[in-house]
């Protein structure tokens, strides 16, 4: 009864943890992020019979999160909006992954140890506003937590069935990246084969039937081996390291007292190896790729709630040999582990804070164009979400995120992350209706057309703002939105919707 009664307590506990985590998302508002409308376009594009297209007729592979994507176009189906969907199952996603992270730390940290563990994650900012944002990556942070923790159990337990198999098929599916876990589970996998050879068989094949699987679908439907988002965003050389370096420091700078505690645990449980050779691979891929664009540790989070469930093994271990300590000391110890940990991610409130007020902006510049534009118009801009998803526009993607040319023949420029290719003649040779500078496409007042280009901030708006046949096709102009607000564009001074 007492064993009975304790487990609960501990769901109950778990319950209010991911209510009070439930209530500041909620609280965040309509935050949602400008990539997901990429996906969600591509899902209601899939949805309305179009195909898994961002512009119908065009098969372009300009999103890396295929499983969130079908997620989200097998909801619009039912009749739920793409937007809605995502908002609400990344949220649904990130509290799963707080009780996954509750029950596994308190399988090797106990009770108490389990809720510090859930309530760090549940309370991490960061964390929160990523589930909010209608992103793949509470998604992604669930499976590859439930993947990596199967997978080490396996690892020590050459006679647990091969399940761990099918979490890192969903963490490819979910993201490209995701197959980086296998990889590193691989090595560990292949140790035990000796023990149980059938076994490593069956693991290892159906991994990668799945992946040929998908690869074959991949280049059948787009005719390219990797997602267009792959060739617009990965550069080679030392450039990436110019952002990968400071991103990973801000990160670290945060979480390395965490991080320590997978090799404490490591030292009385073999199952911490397979999380920390995780962890590092993480460090060293993120680093290389050059980070990210946000400031949220997006490409870290998958690590972190391995990373609190270490942390309560190891406190287990410490709490265990130090027996001099009377109880009340131990929990002010996880208090203040929570406390502090919570402190370091203040920014990220102020993030969600910030992000709304713009967001209802865009939405209401993309209905704006569908509203106004005329028969046959099409849109290019940096920004390939909000406005275009409302919009309903023909849309080709300066940065290349959703336009195979721009991609693979742009001009590469050290910047961040998939924010560095451009060309101009190219664009323009597209005759788009309506060209938008997305650094100053929504502002409280009119400036003036050389405030606007002089605004452009990512190279390819750089360089159609400095492009003498771009200042004779177009002409600028604006529109009130709303009250005090006003969208900038660009639009064909001879009136044209297209070649």
């Amino acid at each position: 009864m007492a064993t009975y009664g304790k487990t609960w307590a501990f769901v109950l506990a778990v319950a209010a943890l991911c209510a009070a985590a439930a209530a500041i998302m909620i609280s965040f508002g309509d935050i949602v992020q400008d990539d997901a409308f990429i996906s969600y376009r591509y899902a209601r594009n899939l949805a309305e019979g179009h195909g898994l297209v961002y512009n119908p007729g065009e098969r372009v592979e300009g999103y890396s999160d295929f499983l969130w994507t079908v997620a989200i176009a097998a909801a619009v189906k039912t009749g739920v909006a793409a937007e809605v969907a995502g908002r609400w199952l990344g949220m649904a996603c990130a509290l799963a992954a707080v009780a996954a992270t509750a029950i596994l730390a308190r399988r090797w940290g106990g009770f108490w140890l389990g809720l510090v563990a859930a309530a760090m994650l549940a309370l991490n900012a960061n964390f929160l506003v990523e589930g909010a944002q209608g992103l793949e990556t509470a998604l992604f942070v669930l499976v590859v937590t439930l993947g990596a923790a199967r997978a080490a159990k396996e690892y020590v337990d050459p006679t647990c069935r091969p399940l761990s198999a099918l979490f890192l098929i969903l963490a490819m599916l979910t993201r490209v990246d995701g197959a980086l876990v296998w990889l590193v589970v691989l090595p560990f996998y292949l140790s035990t084969a000796r023990a149980n050879p059938k076994r490593f068989v069956v693991w290892a094949a159906t991994f990668l039937a799945a992946t040929a699987g998908f690869e074959v679908w991949r280049l059948a439907y787009y005719g390219a081996p990797f997602p267009n988002t792959f060739y617009a965003k990965v550069a080679l050389g030392l450039d990436p390291l110019r952002t990968g370096f400071p991103y990973t420091g801000t990160f670290l700078l945060r979480f390395t007292p965490v991080l320590l505690f997978i090799p404490l645990a490591a030292r009385r449980r073999r199952e911490f190896y397979v999380w920390g050779a995780l962890a590092l691979v993480f460090l060293v891929y993120v680093t290389a790729v050059g980070g990210d664009i946000k400031s949220t540790d997006r490409f870290y989070l998958p690590i972190v709630p391995l990373a609190l469930i270490a942390l309560a093994a190891a406190a287990a271990d410490i709490s265990a040999a130090v027996t001099w300590a009377p109880r009340w000391t131990k929990a002010l110890v996880g208090v203040a582990l929570v406390g502090t940990h919570v402190l370091g991610f203040v920014p990220g409130f102020q993030f969600a804070k910030d992000y709304r007020y713009p967001h209802d902006l865009h939405v209401a510049a993309g209905k704006w164009l569908a509203a106004n534009a005329p028969p046959g118009a099409t849109l290019a801009t940096s920004a390939a979400g909000i406005i275009p998803y409302y919009s309903g526009l023909p849309t080709i993607d300066i940065l290349g995120l959703t336009d195979r040319h721009v991609a693979r023949e742009g001009r590469r420029t050290a910047t961040l992350p998939g924010h560095g290719l451009s060309d101009a003649e190219y664009v323009l040779s597209r005759k788009p209706t309506y060209i938008l500078i997305y650094e100053a496409v929504l502002e409280p007042y009119v400036p003036s057309e050389e405030a606007v280009l002089s605004a452009a901030h990512w190279p390819a708006a750089r360089e159609l703002a400095a492009s003498p046949r771009f200042h004779e096709e177009y002409v600028f102009s604006h529109a009130e939105i709303m009250p005090g607000e006003y969208f900038l564009y660009f639009i064909r001074a001879d009136g044209g919707t297209g070649p």
